[in-house]
């Protein structure tokens, strides 16, 4: 605005203070000019900036009581779906109060941003008023118009999906075509794609087919030469709204059957913008041309049967192609192709053309070859492309699948199979390597195959944890920790354990070489399971004992079996047995029983117990010994070869020193076994035999005397009267230790030997059930006689030496008195005499019973 002399804006005079507002595009400070425009254009969606400047042009406004200019947006002149904001500088702390305080001549930059619609039609524009308001004064204001167009455009894409040629010997070079034979029919494919910025519809459109000549085209979607296409989204819009950017629809062409060779004919594609067609500008038009070309009835047909194979890994499979003339040439030549081969796989089949007769069909044989590599269940999906010699464009296709099967194979090795070694009752640990050689993931299953029926086998992983199966991954290798549990009687050797490997489709058995370590556990033993015998012997008296010799430990073992004293285990020594005591092995059996069988055996030889007879007794070879050379009587040391579990039962004789032994005592006498397992394989039993006596004395009677006399029929100072039969009788006791057996009792009258009567036994013992009672009958003889009972006359029995014994004798002097009448009769009559005597006997016999009976002795 221009001012004249004194006057403002409002044409008021003011000489001292005027006030005025001016609002304009920013200018440049230097140069004057405008640095922004009124009027601009906008994307949908977009958003657009006005620099603005206002300006105090009134006058005598001082920095001190700057003017309050009000900066606003007329809202009436903001569209429908529009938005604008001014922003002003601050002041106060307030980010944009929406006004600006200015001195004369002052100015200061506003923005007006203005955000245009997403939509909106062709040609529309948003004209916005931004006003300046002086707060002093009213009429001092001023208002600047922006417009602000929106930038909005149509533009679409629309083609045949086909691509032109691109052969520079094709005549059509450039060109999408196709040929189609007579009486056949075409698909086509049409895109049409919105490329502007406006969501629109169109209208597609074919040219019309030629009238009466048996061609005809149209959409399939609605079986017309014309089409709608409703609401494109625009690109710019899809990705705040969504929707559909763009369409195919499917052309259809009929070629007549009797159309000519190498006719061609144009179809030409149409489209219209309908938003285009509704706004003031030119239509929106898009074209695209398809040229159908008739060839000759050319129909090739590929066709497999049996389509889908199934191959293993370096494996071959057989296709059968047919290949099949539907057309009318007489020949074609068939170029074969393959799509979709991959790599290491070996596709045979052949390259030459396939020369087909009309209405011919011709088999051609393709073979596959699958790499050994190959990953089960993979698939090799082939398509068959034949084409025409010298019409390429006439192509049929045949596709093929190849399966790979799923092989499973897989090696197996046992990473320490010879000689392990384990003890009895322990368990022996192995690693199996296990390899894919599948071609595919497996699952291996371990199982026992050859094992002892008590044996336990068991599999773990690596982790420790037991497991019945193990997942074997393709290409992969795989450990399994196998335990054999051995049991505690188990015979010492080598053993062979075998596992069975078992996956998806093969098996494997491996086998591991297991050492069972040999035990020693040699025991001599009584009769009664102990190691030590207590038992009595009487001096000079052999008796018997048996022993078990047994071999707990699990293998065969060479016994060495020694009688003597004082074994030394540590020096696998033994002394000799004490001076006059006597021993000897005399049997050997594998059977415990008694029997009468008894066959020699050369006991200088190792005695295998297995191959003993049952039942019979084995005794020292008294011929073998003789040849030898060898007391038969001094075998004390000889070799048992014993299995695991077997037992022999020992047969010894040990004899007690006759004079050596002075008193009552115990004697340790050994037998000792020694194996071949070293220092700890040895066992033996120790017999305590302790050495008793017995001692016989005369049992005495109140009288003290040790001889009693009965029977006798005399008085005053005779026991008898001649021809008496006197009864003699003592009685004997053992106070010793043991029974004496085989006790002689002799009787001597006057020196000379009478009778003698043997005791079979005399138990030792203090009572009288004990006491053993001798009865003598002798004819007395007139006169005075010594009578004198001796026992163990021959000292046969060895008694206590510190006892009565080995000199026991008692006597007495017995009187009779004479009868002369026996004397007579027995010599006038010696028969009668005879009788007598005999009746006599009876009598006194019979008396002298009932005398003992009432205990009348004298």
């Amino acid at each position: 605005p221009e001012f004249h002399q004194n006057l403002n804006r409002t044409g008021f005079y003011n000489p001292q203070t005027s006030y005025g507002v001016d609002i304009y595009p920013k200018k440049s400070s230097e140069t004057g000019q405008a640095l922004d425009t009124l009027v601009k254009s906008v994307q949908p969606g977009s958003t657009v900036t006005y620099n603005l400047t206002v300006e105090n042009t009134g006058k005598g406004i001082s920095e001190v009581n700057k003017d309050t200019i009000y900066v606003s947006i007329e809202p009436d002149s903001v569209p429908k779906g529009w938005k604008a904001e001014l922003d002003t500088p601050p002041d106060r702390g307030n980010d944009n109060p929406g006004y600006v305080k200015l001195a004369s001549q002052e100015t200061a930059d506003v923005q007006l941003i203005v955000h245009a619609p997403w939509e909106g039609e062709i040609g529309e524009m948003a004209r916005i008023n931004v006003t300046a308001n002086s707060s002093a004064d009213q009429w001092a204001s001023d208002t600047v118009t922006t417009l602000t167009i929106l930038d909005l455009f149509v533009d679409f894409e629309l083609n045949y999906l086909k691509q032109p040629s691109t052969d520079p010997l094709d005549s059509n070079v450039g060109k999408k075509w196709d040929k189609i034979n007579p009486g056949a029919e075409g698909l086509y494919t049409v895109s049409i794609l919105n490329k502007g910025n406006l969501n629109d519809s169109y209208e597609l459109s074919l040219s019309t087919p030629p009238k009466n000549a048996g061609w005809d085209w149209f959409f399939i979607e609605n079986g017309d030469t014309s089409i709608l296409v409703e609401n494109l989204t625009a690109p710019p819009l899809y990705d705040v709204f969504g929707g559909i950017t763009g369409m195919t629809f499917t052309v259809k062409v009929i070629c007549p059957i009797d159309a000519t060779k190498d006719t061609q004919i144009p179809i030409l594609l149409k489209g219209v913008s309908l938003k285009s067609k509704s706004a003031v500008i030119e239509d929106i038009t898009k074209t695209d041309e398809l040229l159908i070309i008739v060839g000759e009835i050319n129909e090739l047909q590929l066709k497999i049967e049996d389509s889908t194979k199934y191959v293993d890994p370096n494996g071959t499979v057989e296709f059968y192609l047919q290949i099949s003339n539907l057309g009318n040439k007489d020949v074609i030549n068939v170029i074969l192709s393959i799509e979709g081969a991959q790599p290491g796989w070996i596709i045979k089949y052949q390259v030459e053309p396939v020369p087909v007769y009309q209405g011919q069909t011709k088999q051609v044989t393709i073979r596959i070859t699958a790499p050994g590599h190959v990953a089960a269940n993979q698939k090799l999906v082939l398509n068959v492309i034949g084409v025409i010699e010298g019409a390429t464009n006439y192509r049929a296709s045949a596709p093929l699948t190849v399966i790979v099967n799923h092989v499973y194979d897989f090696d197996a090795v046992v990473i320490e199979k010879e000689g392990v070694k384990v003890d009895p009752g322990q368990n022996v640990w192995f690693r199996i390597q296990v390899s894919n050689l599948g071609n595919g993931e497996d699952t291996i299953m371990p199982n026992a195959y050859e094992i002892l029926l008590d044996w336990n086998l068991t599999f773990y992983n690596l982790e420790g944890y037991q497991k019945y199966d193990f997942i074997l991954d393709w290409k992969a290798n795989i450990f399994i920790n196998g335990r054999i549990k051995v049991p505690e009687d188990t015979r010492t050797g080598r053993y062979t354990v075998g596992v069975n490997l078992t996956g998806g489709g093969s098996s494997k058995v491996v086998y591991v070489k297991v050492d069972v370590n040999q035990t020693y556990d040699i025991r001599v033993k009584t009769l009664d399971g102990t190691n030590v015998l207590y038992d009595q012997i009487r001096p000079d008296q052999e008796k018997p004992f048996i022993l078990e010799v047994s071999n707990f430990g699990n293998g065969l073992e060479r016994i060495n079996v020694r009688l003597g004293k004082l074994y030394d285990p540590i020096r696998d020594s033994m002394d000799v047995l004490y001076d006059g005591w006597e021993g000897k092995f005399v049997a050997v059996a594998n059977t415990p029983d008694f029997t009468t069988n008894i066959r020699p055996y050369d006991f200088r030889e190792p005695i295998p117990i297995s191959n003993l007879v049952a039942d019979v007794y084995y005794t020292p070879n008294f011929t073998a010994a003789a040849i030898a050379g060898t007391n038969i009587d001094e075998i004390r040391d000889i070799t048992l070869v014993l299995d695991k579990g077997q037992t022999a039962w020992l047969h010894l004789t040990l004899k007690a020193p006759r004079f050596e032994v002075s008193s009552s005592s115990t004697t340790d006498i050994d037998v000792a076994a020694r194996g071949e397992g070293g220092p700890t394989d040895w066992n033996k039993t120790t017999l305590k035999l302790e050495v008793l006596f017995p001692d016989l004395v005369f049992v005495k009677n109140d009288k003290g005397r040790a001889i009693e006399f009965s029977g006798g029929s005399a008085s005053g100072g005779y026991h008898a009267t001649e021809g008496d039969v006197l009864t003699i009788i003592v009685k004997i006791k053992n106070t010793g230790d043991i029974p004496a057996e085989d006790v002689d009792v002799l009787l001597q009258i006057d020196g000379e030997d009478k009778k003698i009567s043997t005791l079979r036994s005399v138990k030792n013992g203090d009572n009288e059930t004990d006491e053993k009672t001798v009865i003598f009958s002798w004819i007395a003889e007139a006169g005075e006689h010594k009578v004198k009972v001796i026992l163990d006359p021959e000292d046969k029995v060895v008694e206590l030496p510190s006892g009565e014994g080995d000199s026991n004798s008692v006597s007495r002097t017995v009187k009779v008195q004479g009868n002369f009448l026996v004397k007579e009769w027995v010599n006038d009559y010696p028969i009668v005499s005879t009788l007598l005597i005999i009746i006599l006997a009876i009598i006194i016999l019979v008396g002298a019973a009932l005398l003992l009976k009432s205990s009348k002795k004298i």
